[in-house]
């Protein structure tokens, strides 16, 4: 028994350092040896750990053959609750090879089928740490319903065995089900429960990024005030843990708040703020992100050259680092300054780069933002039907689509949208007339 329990330990270190093909044939050896002593809860114990190591090497379809075998000889324990508990972790570790392999059907019912055993067992711990990971999957199926009763049972099992961690993963995953449905206010508690929670554990690091998630859910219901002060307060304690790039995303959340609020001044400093954050960590893809509200706010400010200088910066960065959606997101927000400028002929070089980039990358929103400033540019450079026809030829919507009606679908709706609120009636419903026949 010592022996076995050694080998029990040596779990960390295959983990730590992904020493899988090694213990795949020591657990294969033990299970061997247990079976000489016909010591079954073992032998399953350790075709189970095989399992989990199989599907660590992602070998899935071996790790479920394991399973299965370790299944076959559950009957073989004699001792009833005994072979319920070795049950339940066998299906535990059974659902996890499922949900790796994106099997959502499966897992789901599978961790249905532990938390059954768990419920005749009262093992509480088992069922919230099972109920967390089910309703995550329900997420991700879209049953946000039956993923709010989920972790509202997670959550109460938690507090009554005051399980303090598994407590604040019930809560924050309420709080994330809250806000996708728009229960602001209910998702507002659920972080405020959280934040409680973490102050309990003095877990600072959880603290910042919960203060984070609230001042979100504040900024969505308006509550600008209270978000700024959740901001300040993440910013705050993410400095005294000098966790940087969590600082800078602070500073850019507070940054937008200011710029809800009419705040240009005080924006704009803030963003300054990331941007001497970002750099000094290396950090790129959240330099470009600041650089480009920075540019934003300077727009608004009408201060035009520099933040053209700040969008151009932002590209350059975006294309050192490959990334398409910033830099598609890039271009439109210079095409814009362009146009403002009155520069059109590079205002539209700048949209139709952006057009291209965001329909390789099937970033929609960008797509159809690029589209419709385009649209109204090509009105300000030629009269309505000549503009229809660059529309229709020159940037050939066939193509930029790729026949897929959807996003045309989408662009031609925007247009239509747009159109009414121009008070251009009747090529408003020939845009949406479009729409109808896709």
């Amino acid at each position: 028994m010592e022996d076995y329990q050694f080998v029990l330990q040596l779990q960390d270190v295959f983990e730590d350092y992904g020493y899988w093909d090694k213990a795949i044939t020591l657990m294969t050896r033990f299970q061997s040896w247990a079976e000489e002593f016909e010591d079954w809860n073992l032998v399953v114990r350790y075709q189970m750990h095989e399992a989990r190591y199989l599907s660590f090497s992602e070998d899935f379809e071996q790790a479920e053959n394991r399973l299965y075998v370790a299944q076959a000889n559950l009957p073989k324990i004699e001792d009833w609750e005994t072979r319920q508990r070795r049950e339940a972790k066998v299906l535990n570790v059974l659902g996890g090879v499922f949900y790796k392999q994106k099997k959502t059907d499966e897992a789901i019912q599978t961790f249905r089928e532990q938390l059954v055993i768990d419920e005749e067992l009262n093992d509480d711990l088992s069922m919230s740490i099972t109920y967390n990971r089910l309703g995550n999957l329900l997420i991700s199926q879209g049953k946000l319903e039956e993923a709010q009763q989920t972790f509202e049972r997670n959550i109460d099992i938690a507090q009554t065995i005051d399980d303090q961690s598994s407590l604040a993963r019930g809560w924050n995953c309420l709080a994330g089900v809250f806000e996708k449905q728009g229960k602001l206010e209910e998702a507002q508690q659920a972080f405020e429960q959280n934040i409680e929670v973490a102050q309990t554990l003095d877990d600072q690091s959880s603290l910042a990024i919960l203060l984070n998630c609230l001042g979100g859910v504040f900024e969505k219901q308006g509550k600008l005030e209270e978000a700024q002060q959740a901001f300040k307060q993440n910013i705050a304690i993410a400095q005294q843990l000098n966790y940087q790039l969590q600082v800078a995303i602070g500073l850019n959340r507070l940054g937008r708040v200011f710029e809800k609020q009419g705040k240009l001044e005080e924006a704009q400093k803030t963003f300054e703020r990331e941007i001497e954050v970002a750099q000094c960590t290396n950090h790129e893809s959240q330099l470009a992100i600041a650089l480009n509200c920075l540019g934003a706010v300077l727009q608004k400010q009408g201060n035009l050259q520099e933040a053209q200088q700040n969008f151009e910066r932002q590209i350059a960065i975006a294309q050192q680092i490959n990334d398409q959606s910033s830099l598609a997101f890039g271009f439109n927000s210079l095409g814009r300054v362009f146009e403002k400028q009155g520069n059109l002929e590079e205002a539209q070089q700048a949209f139709e780069d952006s057009i291209k980039i965001a329909d390789n990358v099937n970033n929609n929103f960008v797509l159809i933002s690029s589209c419709t400033y385009l649209w109204k540019l090509l009105k300000q450079k030629v009269n309505l039907e000549e503009a229809e026809q660059i529309f229709q030829n020159n940037i050939a919507i066939s193509e930029i689509f790729n026949n897929q009606s959807s996003k045309c679908a989408s662009i031609l709706y925007s247009l239509g949208s747009f159109e009414k609120f121009e008070r251009n009636f009747d090529q408003a419903i020939k845009f949406l007339y479009f729409v109808s026949e896709i």
